[in-house]
């Protein structure tokens, strides 16, 4: 597994400003846990058993023959961890 950290710019304004995606990513380039959090407080969450919900996605192919490209967003397995305690999806179904 691969662990990204990665702030987008100018996007989901209006749901609270510029998200960071937090990212946990297999050998074939697909989200297994990803976390997106807000300046302004909401954070959504998704993993493999909660896969999507009205706010998005468990991302597929995000490390598509770019690996390169996301070398300076790499982080630790253990940064990633400490976040996903804090904001792991709740067990419902959609």
């Amino acid at each position: 597994m691969r662990y990204y950290k990665i702030t987008t710019i100018g996007r989901h304004q209006d749901w609270g400003g510029e998200p960071t995606h937090w990212l946990e990513v297999n050998e074939d380039g697909d989200a297994e846990r990803q976390i997106i959090d807000y300046p302004n407080g909401n954070v959504v969450s998704y993993d493999t058993m909660h896969t999507e919900d009205a706010h998005g996605a468990l991302p597929v192919m995000v490390v598509d023959g770019d690996a390169e490209w996301w070398e300076p967003y790499a982080i630790s397995r253990e940064v990633f961890e400490d976040k996903w305690k804090v904001h792991r999806p709740l067990n419902r179904t959609i």
